[in-house]
């Protein structure tokens, strides 16, 4: 009996090895979407649900300009420091500029975020949009749906040609509908389930779906929460390139 515990122990520790350091790697992964009418290009970086992870300078390096860095909510959550939280801006800044949608753990932490915020010139779209591309697409930003901040309505009335919308849930997808001009959604949020044991996680998987005809990409997020482990849903950084439609005038 008592081998079978320490073999029991044994495997659990191996277990748990193996989760911290799938927690520690990154999985990059490329994208490309046709919804610009015209203007040629535009690359994206996509990130969300950092929460107290460090940023690695290895995993934003690429031969391509990046026009916007998006940040899909859940920068930080409470206990974060703060020199962790500006180190993660800063390698983002050194990329491209930065967009932001507030996630549900960034509010506890909404002072310090705000201050550094202005230090390196983030762009929070709080229900609120920009033009990007000299105009040629939209991007636009919620606050987060399950605190109830969220105005689709009002995130859009200054949106003109396509719109990439960044949401930290994925569950915007329940007010998409054809009255508007969104071609593509990002969100986190979900963390792929974090750690999948067989059939059982808590969320599904991040992916590609598509809903009313709109792609949503839900990313597994790059961080993550209460605990510092994966199981079956490993980080990700995306980088996203936004193409002409071939169809397009």
């Amino acid at each position: 009996m008592l081998r079978l515990f320490i073999i029991a122990g044994a495997a659990g520790a191996v277990l748990i090895a193996f989760m911290f350091i799938q927690a520690g790697r990154t999985n990059i992964c490329r994208h490309e979407f046709a919804v610009l009418h015209r203007g040629g290009s535009q690359n994206i970086l996509f990130i969300s649900d950092i929460h107290k992870r460090s940023v690695k300078e290895k995993d934003l390096l690429t031969d391509e300009v990046i026009d916007a860095v998006l940040i899909g909510g859940d920068l930080t959550e409470a206990g974060a420091r703060a020199a962790l939280i500006e180190h993660n801006l800063s390698q983002l800044a050194s990329v491209g500029p930065l967009y932001f949608v507030w996630g549900n753990n960034d509010y506890q932490r909404k002072k310090v975020l705000q201050r550094l915020f202005r230090k390196y010139s983030v762009t929070e779209l709080n229900n609120s949009s920009v033009t990007m591309g000299g105009g040629c697409w939209t991007l636009a930003g919620i606050e987060d749906r399950s605190l109830q901040l969220d105005d689709l309505t009002k995130a859009l009335e200054n949106a003109a040609g396509p719109v990439v919308l960044m949401s930290h849930g994925p569950d915007i997808k329940e007010e998409l509908h054809s009255a508007y001009n969104i071609k593509l959604v990002l969100a986190g949020h979900t963390h792929g389930g974090q750690i999948r044991l067989g059939f059982y996680a808590p969320a599904p998987l991040g992916g590609i779906t598509v809903e009313k005809g709109v792609p949503i990409l839900i990313s597994n997020g790059y961080g993550t929460t209460k605990l510092p482990l994966r199981l079956g849903a490993p980080p990700q950084l995306h980088f996203i390139r936004l193409t002409e439609k071939k169809d397009s005038a």
